[in-house]
Protein backbone atom coordinates (compact mmCIF):
# COMPACT_ATOMS: atom_id res chain seq x y z
CA UNK A 1 0.00 0.00 0.00
CA UNK A 2 0.94 3.64 -0.23
CA UNK A 3 2.72 5.59 2.43
CA UNK A 4 -0.17 7.94 3.23
CA UNK A 5 -1.54 5.91 6.14
CA UNK A 6 -5.11 6.53 4.98
CA UNK A 7 -7.82 3.90 5.22
CA UNK A 8 -11.29 3.68 3.76
CA UNK A 9 -14.03 2.28 6.00
CA UNK A 10 -17.50 1.28 4.84
CA UNK A 11 -20.11 3.10 6.93
CA UNK A 12 -23.30 2.19 5.07
CA UNK A 13 -24.55 0.57 1.88
CA UNK A 14 -27.70 0.38 -0.24
CA UNK A 15 -28.42 -2.31 -2.84
CA UNK A 16 -31.78 -1.65 -4.53
CA UNK A 17 -30.50 -0.57 -7.95
CA UNK A 18 -29.94 -2.75 -10.98
CA UNK A 19 -27.22 -0.73 -12.76
CA UNK A 20 -26.27 2.52 -11.01
CA UNK A 21 -24.45 4.83 -13.41
CA UNK A 22 -24.01 8.12 -11.57
CA UNK A 23 -24.29 9.51 -8.05
CA UNK A 24 -24.52 13.05 -6.72
CA UNK A 25 -24.37 14.33 -3.15
CA UNK A 26 -25.84 17.41 -1.48
CA UNK A 27 -25.34 17.59 2.30
CA UNK A 28 -26.70 14.26 3.69
CA UNK A 29 -28.69 13.48 0.53
CA UNK A 30 -27.46 11.25 -2.29
CA UNK A 31 -29.12 10.84 -5.68
CA UNK A 32 -28.56 7.67 -7.68
CA UNK A 33 -28.98 7.45 -11.45
CA UNK A 34 -30.06 3.96 -12.45
CA UNK A 35 -29.87 2.74 -16.03
CA UNK A 36 -33.31 1.11 -15.87
CA UNK A 37 -35.28 2.40 -12.89
CA UNK A 38 -34.90 6.18 -12.98
CA UNK A 39 -33.62 8.48 -10.23
CA UNK A 40 -33.69 7.72 -6.51
CA UNK A 41 -32.91 9.94 -3.54
CA UNK A 42 -31.23 8.41 -0.52
CA UNK A 43 -30.63 10.02 2.85
CA UNK A 44 -27.59 9.24 4.97
CA UNK A 45 -28.63 8.68 8.60
CA UNK A 46 -25.94 8.10 11.18
CA UNK A 47 -26.77 5.94 14.18
CA UNK A 48 -27.41 7.85 17.39
CA UNK A 49 -24.73 5.84 19.26
CA UNK A 50 -22.24 6.29 16.39
CA UNK A 51 -21.99 2.51 16.00
CA UNK A 52 -23.25 2.47 12.42
CA UNK A 53 -25.17 4.30 9.76
CA UNK A 54 -27.63 3.59 6.98
CA UNK A 55 -28.93 4.89 3.69
CA UNK A 56 -32.69 5.28 3.56
CA UNK A 57 -34.52 5.70 0.26
CA UNK A 58 -36.69 8.79 0.75
CA UNK A 59 -37.90 9.25 -2.84
CA UNK A 60 -37.82 7.52 -6.21
CA UNK A 61 -39.37 7.67 -9.63
CA UNK A 62 -41.77 4.84 -10.35
CA UNK A 63 -41.63 5.67 -14.06
CA UNK A 64 -38.94 3.62 -15.82
CA UNK A 65 -36.28 5.90 -17.31
CA UNK A 66 -33.00 4.99 -18.98
CA UNK A 67 -30.89 7.68 -17.34
CA UNK A 68 -27.29 8.47 -18.20
CA UNK A 69 -26.31 11.22 -15.71
CA UNK A 70 -27.71 13.31 -12.87
CA UNK A 71 -27.00 16.13 -10.42
CA UNK A 72 -28.78 17.28 -7.28
CA UNK A 73 -29.83 20.93 -7.58
CA UNK A 74 -30.90 20.92 -3.93
CA UNK A 75 -32.04 18.30 -1.41
CA UNK A 76 -35.37 17.82 -3.22
CA UNK A 77 -34.62 18.41 -6.92
CA UNK A 78 -32.73 16.16 -9.35
CA UNK A 79 -31.55 17.19 -12.83
CA UNK A 80 -31.10 14.17 -15.17
CA UNK A 81 -30.35 13.20 -18.74
CA UNK A 82 -31.62 10.08 -20.49
CA UNK A 83 -30.66 7.92 -23.45
CA UNK A 84 -33.26 9.60 -25.70
CA UNK A 85 -31.47 12.96 -25.52
CA UNK A 86 -33.77 14.57 -22.94
CA UNK A 87 -32.90 16.73 -19.95
CA UNK A 88 -35.41 16.13 -17.15
CA UNK A 89 -36.00 17.76 -13.76
CA UNK A 90 -37.53 15.64 -10.99
CA UNK A 91 -38.84 16.93 -7.65
CA UNK A 92 -39.80 15.21 -4.42
CA UNK A 93 -43.54 15.12 -3.88
CA UNK A 94 -44.30 15.91 -0.24
CA UNK A 95 -48.05 16.22 -0.70
CA UNK A 96 -49.68 12.86 -0.92
CA UNK A 97 -52.29 10.74 0.75
CA UNK A 98 -50.19 7.66 1.51
CA UNK A 99 -46.59 7.21 2.56
CA UNK A 100 -45.80 5.78 -0.89
CA UNK A 101 -47.30 8.89 -2.54
CA UNK A 102 -44.95 11.07 -0.49
CA UNK A 103 -41.94 9.00 -1.60
CA UNK A 104 -42.48 9.67 -5.30
CA UNK A 105 -40.34 11.84 -7.52
CA UNK A 106 -42.44 13.67 -10.08
CA UNK A 107 -41.23 15.08 -13.35
CA UNK A 108 -41.63 18.86 -13.36
CA UNK A 109 -39.77 19.80 -16.52
CA UNK A 110 -38.13 18.29 -19.60
CA UNK A 111 -36.39 19.45 -22.75
CA UNK A 112 -35.32 17.47 -25.81
CA UNK A 113 -31.75 18.35 -26.81
CA UNK A 114 -31.18 15.30 -29.00
CA UNK A 115 -27.69 14.65 -27.61
CA UNK A 116 -26.35 11.95 -25.31
CA UNK A 117 -25.15 13.51 -22.05
CA UNK A 118 -22.79 11.46 -19.92
CA UNK A 119 -21.89 13.95 -17.18
CA UNK A 120 -23.80 16.70 -15.36
CA UNK A 121 -22.11 18.76 -12.65
CA UNK A 122 -23.26 21.79 -10.68
CA UNK A 123 -21.19 24.94 -11.05
CA UNK A 124 -21.29 28.53 -9.93
CA UNK A 125 -21.04 31.46 -12.31
CA UNK A 126 -20.36 34.99 -11.22
CA UNK A 127 -20.22 38.07 -13.36
CA UNK A 128 -18.07 41.08 -12.59
CA UNK A 129 -19.77 44.37 -13.34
Amino acid sequence: MGGTGCTITKLASFNAHSSPLDVAAYNDVIAVCDFMHGPSILEYRPDKENTGAEFVEVARSFKPSWLTALELLDENTVFCSDTDGNLVVWERQFSGVTVDDKKQLRQISSMKIGEYVNRIRRSMCSYLL
